[in-house]
């Protein structure tokens, strides 16, 4: 998974998951990312972009994925600062 900053936003992506139907990205402020806390967003795709956000904060974020309607463990955290 990787993170990369824009003025505004922040586009994750990462590696298709076989037979994935869906994935999950988590959005924190802080780390490490708790589902029970972060901002969720469901995507078909493998990638996601994150916009409306504040320049200069650090944001964190975990994927999974979703298969048969079971979610998987969390990817490695990545993390990026809009506007940098």
């Amino acid at each position: 998974m990787t993170a990369v900053a824009g003025s505004g936003s922040v586009t994750v992506s990462w590696s298709p998951v076989t037979d994935a139907t869906s994935y999950n990205v988590y959005r924190s402020l802080s780390s490490p990312v708790s589902h029970a806390t972060a901002t969720k967003h469901t995507v078909s795709g493998t990638t996601f972009s994150d916009t409306g956000l504040t320049n200069g904060i650090r944001y964190y974020y975990v994927m999974t994925s979703v298969k048969s309607g079971t979610e998987s463990t969390d990817s490695t955290e990545v993390s990026a600062v809009p506007g940098e």
